[in-house]
This record gives structure tokens, C-alpha cells and sequence, in this order.
């Protein structure tokens, strides 16, 4: 995916690969140069909104064989992508059976940028969806109104 930033942002472009260069996945992800086939309910919501403009954003996706959505999400839940923190950590206490996830990464717990990975069912094991929002140094966040806040990557 390019820029969303029609002058574009060098420094916003470079931090958005870098995540994608440093994305930790569990053994045996493979990158993949399109979107993978998924099954049942897919990678879900297809977009997310974000509150700044213009973003840097991104997308890449991996398959992970052998695996379930529950098995990927907890591990990725354990384990942040670079400098980022994992802001909601999947959890499944019911043992339910779960046919997508969620799990955001972000550099801070109030951030409006970073990663939202969406672990989907494919037929051999799970696609993992990265969307990557970087605020470039020209965007305009809004200004939440008192008492309120703006929900990071993932968070609505």
C-alpha cells in the first residue's frame, strides 16, 4: 500500500517499513506478496479508521500453517513487534472457538499509531494481516473532547 500522504513523509515512510521489517510472528510465518485466502469470517472490518491525516499506512500479510487463530493471537499477544507494545492482549478465558483476532501494537498505551495485526482462519492454519499507520510530522490529529479520548490502533 503507498503513502496515503500525497507529499509524503521520508522519516513516516521508514518507521512504517521498519515495522514491517521487524514484525515478529511465530516460527514458521511466511511472508506473503498478496493478501492470503481466508475462511470463514476472513480478516473481518477490512479498514480501520485513523484519526490523524494524512497517515503513512501499510499493509502486509503472512501465513502461518499448522496453527488456530487462539494459538497465533496468544502467542502475538506475548510478543510485541519491535519497540511496540501490545495495547490489548488477546485473551480467550472460555476456550472458545474463535474465528478471527485481533491484536494491536503501538508504541505507546495512548498512541494513534501503529500496528493492528488481524489473525484470520485459512485452510492449512492462519493469515496474519498487518495494517501500519504512521503519523507523519504534516498530519493533524483531533482534539478529543474533555474527559473523552481517542482510541489508539485496534481500539475503535
Amino acid at each position: 500500500m503507498a503513502s496515503a500522504s500525497p507529499e509524503g513523509d521520508a522519516e513516516a515512510a521508514a518507521k512504517a517499513q521498519s515495522w514491517i521489517d521487524e514484525a515478529v510472528l511465530p516460527p514458521g510465518a511466511v511472508r506473503s506478496p498478496e493478501k492470503p485466502l481466508t475462511t470463514g469470517a476472513g480478516f473481518g472490518n477490512e479498514s480501520y479508521r485513523w484519526w490523524c491525516s494524512p497517515m503513512e499506512l501499510r499493509e502486509a500479510y503472512w501465513t502461518i500453517p499448522g496453527t488456530t487463530v487462539v494459538e497465533t493471537a496468544s502467542w502475538m499477544s506475548e510478543h510485541p513487534t519491535a519497540d511496540l507494545i501490545v495495547t490489548n492482549p488477546f485473551g480467550n478465558p472460555t476456550n472458545r472457538v474463535v474465528h478471527n483476532a485481533t491484536v494491536p501494537n503501538a508504541p505507546t498505551q495512548e498512541s494513534l499509531e501503529g500496528i493492528i495485526y488481524t489473525i484470520a482462519e485459512a485452510k492449512d492454519g492462519v493469515a496474519v494481516r498487518a495494517l501500519i499507520g504512521v503519523i507523519p510530522g504534516s498530519a493533524v490529529c483531533p482534539t478529543p473532547e474533555p474527559g473523552t479520548s481517542l482510541g489508539g490502533p485496534g481500539q475503535g
